[in-house]
């Protein structure tokens, strides 16, 4: 009985340890300092030795990524780029694909009348590799404006046209919701030709779902006024970018680009400069291009297929790439569209994506 009226206990509530004293049924608590100063160094220690051990990862880490920059660093150094092997696996079936699809629709456009010319990594891979880069995944055509509006007319009587008008294509934020849409189309459509109009370019794409899909990446360009310099078109494409920022859908996007075209009057229907459309950025580029040094086009091999280059391929490529376009890049291995697929795959983990 006297037990329950005088005892002295120690309580943990809340994590935290309290000395209870009880004297005729009346409860008095404070916390047990030298308990809880030894579960805090418990915990501490505990901590510190996690910490210890995770520093220890890192410097295993970071010693083996310095043997894998050494040693890509050495492969860079004393490989020839244009001596390796093609892509093999999946990549390779890709890039296969991709090949034939390129080569009807070029084809087919050019018995329609329109010039088309290969440009970006497609026509890198053309002068560097005689084919798709090692890790390229995609195709890259540019037509003058003129032939591009006939392109996109012949596109629209020959294929079936996936209408993303109300979607907002061209912000990284609603991607997602892109993909999804063109998901849904190609199953609908499998293995079908589909048009799209994006607004600033225009995509050709044939498959069955958003990851197992080719595509053909199409860019319009323009003549400019010969005393329109390229640092006003810098400033102007700039100003471009805000207004476009403000736009939530591909009509609205289309509605100004076509406005800003048509009331610029550095745009001109023939010129002797001429650059991409005014809703494509190419940050890298140093200049407009001299039309000498593109037309007349010639024919040059990708992959044992012949498709139309600009006249001066090492002219457009160093004005877009640099001096050092026959170097190694600083990343390498790396298909972008093909790693873009798979990780909306993994981000929307959706069973509708059939793998």
């Amino acid at each position: 009985m006297l037990k329950d009226l005088f005892y002295s206990k120690n309580i943990t509530e809340n994590e935290n340890i309290y000395k209870e004293i009880n004297i005729l049924g009346i409860k008095f608590r404070h916390l047990n300092i030298k308990t809880m100063y030894k579960s805090t160094k418990a915990q501490l220690d505990k901590k510190t030795e996690q910490l210890d051990l995770k520093k220890e990862q890192l410097r295993i880490r970071t010693k083996q990524l310095e043997i894998k920059t050494r040693e890509v660093d050495f492969f860079k150094k004393h490989c020839d780029i244009t001596a390796l092997k093609p892509a093999d696996g999946e990549l390779r079936d890709i890039q296969l694909k991709v090949l034939e699809f390129a080569k009807n629709i070029t084809n087919e456009i050019s018995e329609n009348g329109i010039q088309y010319f290969l440009l970006h990594g497609s026509l890198l891979g053309a002068v560097r590799h005689k084919g798709f880069i090692p890790w390229d995944d995609d195709f890259d055509i540019g037509i003058l404006r003129e032939d591009f509006e006939k392109f996109k007319q012949y596109c629209r009587e020959k294929y079936t046209e996936i209408d993303i008008s109300s979607i907002c294509a061209h912000k990284l934020e609603t991607m997602n919701e892109f993909y999804s849409f063109v998901d849904e189309f190609l199953k609908k459509n499998p293995n079908t030709v589909l048009f799209m109009d994006r607004g600033n370019i225009c995509q050709l794409i044939k498959g069955t779902n958003i990851y197992e899909h080719i595509n053909l990446d199409i860019f319009p360009f323009d003549y400019y006024k010969d005393d329109y310099s390229f640092d006003e078109h810098r400033k102007y494409i700039e100003n471009i970018k805000e207004k476009v920022a403000k736009t939530d859908n591909t009509k609205a996007l289309s509605e100004l680009l076509d406005s800003e075209r048509k009331n610029n009057s550095n745009i001109i229907d023939k010129g002797n400069k001429m650059f991409y459309g005014i809703g494509v950025s190419i940050k890298s580029a140093k200049q407009f291009y001299d039309v000498s040094e593109i037309f007349p086009l010639k024919k040059m091999e990708f992959e044992g297929v012949e498709f139309s280059v600009p006249k001066s391929p090492d002219y457009y490529i160093k004005n877009e790439i640099g001096e050092d376009y026959m170097d190694y890049p600083d990343i390498i291995g790396n298909p972008h569209h093909l790693y873009n697929r798979k990780f909306f795959m993994s981000e929307n983990n959706s069973d509708t994506i059939e793998k």
